[in-house]
C-alpha cells in the first residue's frame, strides 16, 4: 500500500470531495489519537505513513500526560475539529481506522487497542468492508473493434421542377353609370297675412268727490259759584 492508495480508499469509502478533504480527515483523526496514545505507540503507528502526512501531524512529547478518553469524548473532539455533526464524525473516524488496519506496513490501530478504554476498542479494531485487492479498480482492457467498410452513397439525380404557367386575368368592361334625373321643385304660393283690427278702449266717467260740511263747536256757558 502507498500513500495514494490510502487517500483514494478513504476518499471513496468516506464519500469525500477531493484529495485535499481526504487528507484533512485523515490527519484530524490521527491528531486526536496523539492525545490518548503513549508517545512511543503513536510514533510506531505513524512511522509507516508518507512524509506528506507525517509532517501535518503533531509531534508527541516524551513523558507527556496521556488523557483517558472514552469513545464519546474521542468522537466529540473529532466532531469539533472537522466542523461536522456527530454522526458524520463517527463514520469518518471508522473509515480512517479501518483503512489503516488494512495496511501491511508498520503498526496498525488494532494492535494498540489494548492501550485505550474498553468502549473505544471496537473502533480501533474495525476493518474495511472490502479488502484492498478487491477494492482497487483494475484497468480495463482496450477493446479494438474491427474497421467497418465505409458505405458509399450514390448521388441521386437532380429533379428539375418546371415553372408553372402564369394565369392570365381578363379585365371586365367598365360599367357606365347614368346620372339620375333631377326632380323639379315647384315653389309654394306666398301666404299673405292680414292685420288684426285694433281693439277700442272705452274710458270710464270721472268720479266727483264731495267734501263734507265743516262742523262748528259752540262753547258752553261759564258756571257762576256763589259764596
Amino acid at each position: 500500500m502507498n500513500h495514494d492508495d490510502l487517500l483514494i480508499r478513504i476518499q471513496r469509502n468516506g464519500r469525500l470531495h477531493g484529495r485535499n478533504e481526504s487528507r484533512r480527515v485523515t490527519t484530524t483523526v490521527l491528531g486526536v489519537l496523539s492525545e490518548l496514545l503513549p508517545a512511543p505507540a503513536y510514533r510506531r503507528l505513524t512511522a509507516a505513513l508518507p512524509e506528506e502526512l507525517r509532517q501535518r501531524l503533531p509531534i508527541p512529547e516524551p513523558g507527556g500526560i496521556i488523557e483517558i478518553l472514552d469513545v464519546r469524548r474521542f468522537l466529540s473532539r473529532v466532531t469539533e475539529r472537522l466542523y461536522a455533526d456527530s454522526a458524520d464524525a463517527a463514520f469518518l473516524a471508522r473509515v480512517v481506522l479501518s483503512e489503516l488496519n488494512a495496511t501491511d506496513q508498520g503498526v496498525r490501530p488494532a494492535q494498540l487497542a489494548h492501550l485505550v478504554p474498553a468502549d473505544l476498542r471496537p473502533l480501533f479494531r474495525s476493518r474495511p468492508a472490502q479488502p484492498w485487492s478487491a477494492a482497487l479498480p483494475q484497468p480495463r482492457p482496450a477493446v479494438t473493434s474491427p474497421l467497418q467498410p465505409v458505405a458509399t452513397v450514390e448521388p441521386q439525380p437532380v429533379v428539375m421542377s418546371q415553372p408553372r404557367p402564369v394565369a392570365t386575368v381578363q379585365r371586365l368592361p367598365a360599367a357606365t353609370v347614368q346620372p339620375a334625373p333631377v326632380a323639379a321643385v315647384q315653389p309654394l304660393p306666398a301666404v299673405m297675412s292680414q292685420p288684426r283690427p285694433a281693439a277700442a278702449v272705452q274710458s270710464l266717467p270721472a268720479v266727483t268727490v264731495q267734501s263734507a260740511p265743516a262742523v262748528t263747536a259752540q262753547s258752553a256757558p261759564a258756571a257762576t259759584v256763589q259764596t
